[in-house]
């Protein structure tokens, strides 16, 4: 999947270093495996958590809830769409 670049601009525009772009997943996952995520996000607050999801619903992109990655094996494709890290905006 591609995430063209309005959709780049605007993830980073609202998320600014809680993004990545390509994100492999072995780096959040305890076995350590896994290909990379197109975009992987770990929102702030829960404000830009209902953002995200609003704003994915509305372009049809993909997404997965994850939180600290200890009971999550991700296979070497990776995982389409976006991730979405819950852990920082939970606290």
């Amino acid at each position: 999947m591609s995430i063209d670049k309005d959709s780049i601009n605007w993830l980073n525009n609202l998320l600014g270093s809680s993004i990545k772009f390509g994100e492999p997943m072995s780096k959040h996952t305890y076995f350590r495996v896994g290909g990379p995520a197109d975009v992987f996000i770990c929102p702030d607050n829960v404000e830009k958590l209902q953002e995200v999801l609003c704003w994915s619903k509305d372009k049809r992109i993909p997404y997965t809830v994850i939180g600290d990655g200890s009971n999550l094996v991700v296979r070497d494709k990776g995982i389409p769409g976006i991730v979405i890290v819950l852990t920082k905006c939970l606290n």
